[in-house]
């Protein structure tokens, strides 16, 4: 039985002759210091605690991260090391494309493989640029994209529009907001503080896990005489 992939309809192609498609490339890529570009700058990033606490929870799951003697210790080192977060953020968000995780963007989302080099260009690194594509050097080119675009093999240039669209999806104003607070939650949690203890706890039987969660972040629980009860583990 053979499995059918399901298209996202940002990725479905509208376009179909090559007239169509190279102005549908020219149209979805912005012109910067290089042909192919796209905005990722990050203006409006919640890098507040509890913010990067929701995040964190979405990867560990909620086990400890309720210990209001943990939360106590993280709001302390999150004050030590706020002013980091948003480079943290911003170099995690890149490794999909130069760094430890640059396959990210190396197919199409059906699985074609593809030979892409990246950078990133302007003042801060706001702008994504394509170097190389299945061989196509983009930089210095000595025709306009256009003129390219139209010589440019069939196969190669059904590719890049599909790639092109990927990319105009997956770098939307909210994914990369999304991707930038997620990987500063991660830097932060799971280098910064990776060495608190945490303990799966009963922490009251009338206030909720959020109630001692927001009351440990501020400084006001538990007290110096607090002793948390941990949950046993049961293995069915």
């Amino acid at each position: 039985m053979t499995t059918r992939l399901f298209k996202p309809p940002a990725y479905r192609m509208s376009a179909r002759s090559r007239e169509e498609i190279v102005q549908a490339i020219m149209s979805i890529t912005t012109r910067h210091d290089y042909p192919l570009s796209f905005n990722v700058k990050v203006y409006d990033a919640d890098l507040s605690l509890k913010n990067l606490l929701r995040h964190w929870r979405e990867y560990e799951g909620k086990s400890g991260t309720y210990d209001p003697r943990w939360l106590k210790e993280v709001a302390s080192r999150y004050d030590q090391h706020e002013g980091s977060l948003f480079e943290w953020g911003l170099e995690g968000a890149r490794r999909h494309f130069t760094g430890d995780y640059e396959d990210t963007f190396q197919m199409l989302w059906d699985g074609t493989e593809l030979r892409v080099d990246y950078g990133f260009s302007g003042r801060g690194g706001g702008w994504l640029v394509i170097l190389e594509f299945e061989g196509h050097r983009f930089a210095r080119m000595q025709v306009t994209l256009q003129e390219y675009l139209t010589e440019m093999p069939w196969r190669d240039l059904k590719h890049l529009y599909q790639l092109c669209l990927m990319l105009h999806h997956d770098t939307a104003p909210d994914k990369r907001k999304s991707e930038v607070e997620h990987s500063a939650a991660f830097d932060f949690f799971a280098n910064i503080c990776n060495d608190i203890k945490q303990e799966a706890v009963q922490l009251d039987l009338f206030d909720t896990p959020e109630v001692i969660a927001e009351l440990a972040l501020s400084g006001k629980y538990p007290d110096d005489d607090y002793t948390p009860i941990v949950k046993p583990f049961v293995i069915n």
